[in-house]
């Protein structure tokens, strides 16, 4: 039995829809799909956005309206499905950079417009640098001031406490380095002196010692000639 071979055409398809204010894209072809999609949204003037899409078939993606247009009711637009909504009512909110440039513009009389300003992100950046580096500034302050403070607390508490010590040292609560000095001296010395007296009035000691017969002598006298000392009659027989 012969076999058949059937050729499939190449189909490449989008479609677009809008959901509130979200446009919805589908591959609704037979090949991936891979490129740039245009949008458009017209009010009193023609506004254009883009996107990169990467799309398998089948499969889908979505984009906020309000991500690539300002604020306003607008006809949408999208060439690339062919498609256009009437009446697409977009509500963005600003971003804090779009908030700020546009404050710094109100006080310099100027306006800004646009859905990306390049002039009021770098505004926002350098802003937020700045605020950075003042808080970085006041918190390297704050700490060299509080170590200052603490450096000075405790001289003065150091200083205090010396005048504390002088005056209860003067009031005669605390004595004197000196005082104490001079006292430990007259005790030692009256002490010394005690010795010496108590020394001085006990009897001198006596031994004994046998010198021929019924003769003792004392050992605290002069020494004897015929000993030389008065050890030598110890052993003189």
């Amino acid at each position: 039995m012969d076999s058949l071979e059937f050729t499939v055409a190449q189909q490449s398809k989008i479609d677009s829809w809008i959901e509130g204010q979200i446009l919805r894209i589908k591959n609704m072809g037979n090949i991936p799909y891979d490129g740039e999609l245009r949008i458009y949204a017209e009010e009193n003037n023609t506004l254009e956005g883009s996107r990169d899409i990467n799309l398998d078939p089948s499969e889908e993606t979505n984009f906020d309206l309000a991500s690539m247009f300002p604020t306003g009711t607008y006809q949408i637009r999208v060439p690339l499905s062919n498609e256009t909504f009437a009446n697409v009512k977009v509500v963005r909110l600003p971003t804090f950079f779009e908030k700020l440039g546009n404050s710094i513009s109100g006080i310099t009389g100027g306006a800004v417009y646009g859905v990306k300003t390049a002039a009021t992100s770098t505004i926002g950046i350098i802003f937020i640098t700045l605020i950075v580096l003042a808080l970085i500034a006041f918190g390297a302050r704050t700490a060299i001031v509080r170590s200052s403070r603490k450096k000075v607390w405790e001289r003065e508490t150091q200083l205090a406490t010396k005048r504390k010590t002088e005056i209860m040292r003067e009031k005669g609560y605390i004595p004197s380095v000196s005082k104490k000095s001079a006292r430990e001296d007259d005790e030692m010395k009256s002490f010394v002196q005690s010795l010496a007296k108590r020394a001085a009035e006990e009897p001198k000691p006596f031994k004994p010692v046998p010198k021929g017969e019924g003769t003792y002598i004392n050992l605290h006298d002069e020494p004897k000639e015929r000993g030389g000392s008065a050890f030598g009659s110890m052993f003189d027989f």
